[in-house]
């Protein structure tokens, strides 16, 4: 039976550090399968199948030369749908094409190595169940590890932002993949595509629609195709030089982002502007000289939707949607690991700090648990002062006592909110974050969840949740607590990591049964349970509970292997 696949997004994340730099470890992907006859494979009841991964350097050969990695998964496709880490399957032997396949090495074998490649198609294969030989998808998917892009069939047009560099540039989109005439004029900017843009042949002159791409020109590579989509910024939002390509990832910039003339090249360096460091308004000419802390991540202030949004999820019955603005702050782009929160605890303890628990980790690139709400505020004001800023957390109003030991309910007055060290996120400002720049979804990602996704415990009796049950193949099982390492999987939108599960999240707030909404809340001024979010590893409902609008508390004492924390900073 021959297969159909659309793969309706496909991204490139590198998933631990390597030494290609800027290149994947291994490919978030995620598709959908149709048979011959258009039905999703696996509709109505989830079924397993089967499915080979081959990265290739031709868009049509099968020779062996022309292989370049293979490897084997077994998926559950549910409605056709199906979620994959290409990257940590095993090797093939005698695949169906008739060959061996071991002479590509062990299974340890990295996916990142074939991007040393010109060009790299991927070919996907699925087994039907029967004893036919399976064919293999068309056409082959090419892949750009700069992009982190796949398309897999042509565009009827193309909307605001669609076409990225890397797609428009060296081949990675080829004439396939966009259909005559879709980009118009209302998509570029004028001289938005320049000629080191677009690689001859990749895509040709029939793509274009009459005067789509004009003379009128900003210097080559300076301004890509992706940040100018729809109502673009034009040369008259930027000062001659001030953004070049290396400066600004795609996509991160838009219209509303600049005033006219508000970036010059004096205010920024290569590399230092991405979209978490800019949102709307937000950040002027006089902001760009700011640095953001090492590894911390920019949430852009702004007003959202707090709460539950989706009508389905009736029941989260404590998240009634209101209306929130907050400021701009800085975040943890990981969970505290346990080595970083053992080297803040130690030097606390030498400098008159004293713990309720030393706190745990599965290993030292795991999250740090078994520790209470007072034992991270009190270690916030510690790693405050061991890197020379100001604490935040007093034991009196007056803030003139550092709160360095005991077991103290700080009060929002006992808060020196506009200090510049580290403090535990407010609820709002967790929500914030952890929507990544999405609005009304149940995750930090879409609606659906994984285990190529998050570390949690599959359970596909809900019916967002695509599985497989069980614990993610990325979890050490030989003992509790199932952690990954932080930083995993996938980050969202402001690039954080693990904003659903693993660990949940400790914030300051005391527990209120609805939301305070406005500016900047803190929560109520007083109570006894205090705020948790984000899900955990552990638990049959834990698919439930990593939606980012769900809520649950423990009182501040409370310490388990289920509990974790990330700091933030405020932006004077």
């Amino acid at each position: 039976m021959n297969n159909r696949i659309f793969a309706f997004f496909a991204t490139l994340s590198l998933l631990q550090v390597v030494a290609l730099a800027d290149v994947p470890n291994a490919i978030s992907y995620q598709g959908r399968a149709l048979t011959a006859s258009g039905a999703p494979m696996g509709a109505g009841t989830p079924i397993t199948r089967t499915v080979t991964f081959r990265i290739w350097g031709s868009a049509s050969n099968s020779l062996f030369s022309d292989l370049l990695y293979s490897e084997q998964q077994v998926v559950t496709l549910a409605d056709g749908e199906f979620s994959v880490l290409i990257g940590q399957g095993r090797a093939t032997v005698g695949t169906p094409l008739g060959y061996s396949e071991t002479a590509k090495g062990p299974p340890e074998l990295q996916v990142n190595t074939v991007f040393t490649s010109a060009s790299c198609y991927l070919g996907v294969t699925i087994d039907d169940g029967t004893a036919a030989v399976d064919n293999e998808v068309s056409p082959r998917q090419q892949l750009a590890s700069s992009a982190y892009v796949l398309r897999a069939k042509v565009a009827d047009g193309l909307a605001s932002q669609a076409a990225t560099t890397a797609m428009l540039a060296n081949g990675a989109v080829g004439t396939s993949q966009v259909a005559d005439g879709a980009v118009t004029l209302g998509k570029l900017a004028s001289g938005a595509v320049t000629a080191t843009q677009i690689a001859d042949v990749s895509i040709t002159s029939t793509k274009f629609a009459t005067g789509a791409v004009t003379s009128a020109a900003i210097a080559d590579g300076s301004v890509t195709a992706i940040k100018l989509a729809g109502v673009t910024i034009t040369p008259a939002n930027l000062a001659t030089g001030a953004v070049t390509s290396a400066a600004i990832l795609d996509g991160t910039i838009a219209t509303a982002d600049l005033a006219d003339g508000a970036v010059t090249a004096a205010k920024i360096a290569d590399g230092s502007i991405t979209a978490a460091k800019i949102a709307d308004g937000s950040i002027t000419a006089a902001k760009l000289g700011e640095a953001i802390p090492a590894g911390m991540a920019y949430i852009p202030g702004g007003t959202f939707t707090q709460g539950n949004s989706v009508a389905a999820d009736t029941d989260i019955t404590n998240a009634a949607p209101v209306t929130t603005t907050v400021s701009p702050f800085y975040m943890d782009v990981n969970l505290v690991s346990f080595s970083v929160w053992q080297k803040v605890f130690y030097w606390g303890a030498a400098n008159s700090y004293s713990w309720s628990n030393a706190g745990s980790g599965r290993f030292a690139n795991h999250p740090v648990h078994t520790i209470s709400w007072y034992d991270m505020v009190k270690w916030c004001n510690a790693r405050s002062q061991q890197e020379g800023l100001t604490p935040l957390y007093y034991t009196d109003t007056a803030q003139t006592t550092v709160y360095k030991t005991g077991e103290v309910n700080v009060t929002n007055a006992m808060v020196k909110w506009t200090a510049n060290g580290y403090r535990l996120p407010t609820e709002a400002e967790w929500e914030r974050a952890a929507r990544g720049g999405l609005s009304g979804q149940r995750f930090p990602w879409g609606n659906t969840i994984s285990l190529n996704l998050a570390a949690y415990y599959g359970n596909t009796a809900y019916s967002y949740d695509l599985g497989p049950g069980g614990y993610s193949p990325l979890v050490n099982q030989a003992a509790t607590p199932y952690t990954a390492p932080v930083g995993s999987y996938a980050p969202n939108g402001y690039g954080l990591y693990d904003m659903a599960g693993n660990l949940e999240q400790v914030c300051w707030d005391w527990y209120g049964a609805t939301y305070t909404g406005g500016a900047d809340p803190r929560g109520p001024a007083t109570g006894s349970q205090r705020m948790r979010r984000s899900g955990s590893w552990n638990g049959v409902n834990a698919p439930s509970r990593c939606r980012a609008a769900s809520r649950d508390f423990l009182g501040p004492t409370g310490a388990n292997n289920t509990i974790g924390f990330r700091a933030v900073r405020s932006i004077p």
